[in-house]
């Protein structure tokens, strides 16, 4: 796998998780990740049997990543479960182990929004790359739905974020007789994050205190009831969403072109106790769950459903979401469990 940050990052805290998992199922596996020089010594740390490679920089990144994979490969007979990155050089032969592929985005979008040059390139190889896999597990639905009637037609299923909630301790019950605050953990040059839609709130709920945590700087000036926070570990950060009442997940989701998600951050709230409010539909969530209020994701104002935001943060305000009620939806277990006997079909189908 690739991926840029370390233990702040929810990437680092879902592949924790993960691999915590596979060795209470006392799966036998080792993990090779690709990052960047100030992660090198946090990634290390993340499983005994780990290798892990400062990316290259420039044309050679690519013959770079390809001879790792390559090495990952040739490391075992059985199978690599590869988290979805740009296609590398490989072809696949019939000595070579199974290879499943984690599709979290649809990749081909997010290149034509970065660069039309890695578009073009990824339209010219992408049936080649995805061919070499005999089985893809998708983030969403929705994603499964879209790439399935292209190329990525192999046995698929679904199995969204989830989180290892007994890492998380439910916060304490913050009291009815405070003014209720607001929680949010995102960056803040993200777009789609929608942290500019809080501010424009925070302006209309003056009393309330609005808590941001995360990286970048916002191109909007903030109203002085939200507090910039910056990036933080989550020892500290817990201490801040103490008290809050509420917590605000992905808001901008329709910038992506989709509407369906499972941020790893809403699965942190809701371990931590708190409710979410999110413009998004949850995968593993629905509106038959009062903790989750689901606004509609389009490009109306936040503010326009204030109303709605003051009845779900009264009803919630002074108590925590019940630990029993969201552990069999978002708990990385039952994912991981699915994730294995998938593992286990896969390799039986390859012998």
């Amino acid at each position: 796998m690739i991926s840029y940050g370390s233990q702040t990052s929810g990437v680092y805290k879902k592949i924790a998780d993960q691999v915590s998992e596979w060795d209470k199922l006392f799966l036998d596996f080792q993990l090779w990740v690709i990052t960047d020089q100030p992660s090198y010594e946090d990634w290390n740390k993340i499983a005994k049997n780990v290798h892990v490679f400062v990316d290259k920089k420039g044309p050679i990144r690519f013959f770079a990543r390809s001879l790792i994979f390559w090495r990952a490969i040739r490391s075992t007979t059985e199978l690599v479960y590869v988290r979805e990155i740009f296609p590398l050089l490989y072809v696949k032969t019939s000595k070579r182990p199974a290879l499943i592929l984690e599709i979290q985005t649809i990749q081909s979008q997010e290149l034509w929004n970065r660069s039309k040059v890695k578009w073009v390139l990824y339209a010219l190889v992408e049936k080649y790359w995805v061919k070499n896999f005999s089985f893809n597990i998708f983030v969403s639905n929705e994603i499964r739905d879209i790439l399935t009637s292209g190329v990525f037609r192999q046995n698929s299923c679904v199995i969204s974020n989830g989180i290892n909630v007994s890492n998380v301790k439910v916060l304490a019950d913050v009291s009815i007789e405070k003014v209720p605050n607001y929680f949010f953990i995102g960056s803040l040059d993200q777009s789609w994050q929608g942290t500019e839609q809080l501010y424009d709130l925070a302006r209309q709920l003056p009393k309330s205190m609005f808590h941001i945590v995360g990286p970048g700087a916002s191109t909007m000036r903030s109203p002085s009831n939200v507090v910039l926070h910056g990036e933080l570990s989550s020892e500290d950060y817990r201490q801040i969403a103490e008290s809050c009442s509420v917590a605000f997940s992905t808001l901008g989701q329709n910038i992506t072109g989709m509407s369906e998600a499972s941020p790893l951050k809403s699965r942190e709230y809701l371990a931590m106790g708190l409710p979410v409010i999110g413009r998004y539909l949850d995968t593993d969530l629905s509106r038959n769950f009062d903790f989750y209020l689901e606004l509609p994701c389009n490009t109306r104002p936040l503010t326009d459903f204030i109303n709605e935001i003051m009845d779900f943060t009264a009803k919630w305000h002074g108590r925590r979401v019940p630990r029993s009620q969201i552990i069999n939806l978002i708990g990385s277990a039952q994912k991981e469990q699915q994730r294995v006997q998938i593992f286990e079909q896969v390799i039986s189908q390859n012998l």
